[in-house]
């Protein structure tokens, strides 16, 4: 993403889940994680590394 937004993050990580293979979204800043946290509370995978998180399609 070309500007640190977490909503922005927020949606491609929601779509991500419906996306055949990986979705991995790389940010230039750090953003809020709260997308993230409620979808490891739900069973889903979301791996972080630095400024990139990611996560496997269902």
């Amino acid at each position: 993403m070309p500007m640190a937004s977490a909503q922005v993050k927020s949606c491609l990580l929601l779509a991500g889940l419906y996306a055949e293979g990986e979705t991995r979204v790389r940010e230039p800043a750090p953003t809020r994680d709260h997308t993230e946290r409620m979808l490891n509370g739900f069973g889903y995978a979301v791996s972080r590394e630095g400024d990139t998180c990611w996560l496997q399609g269902r």
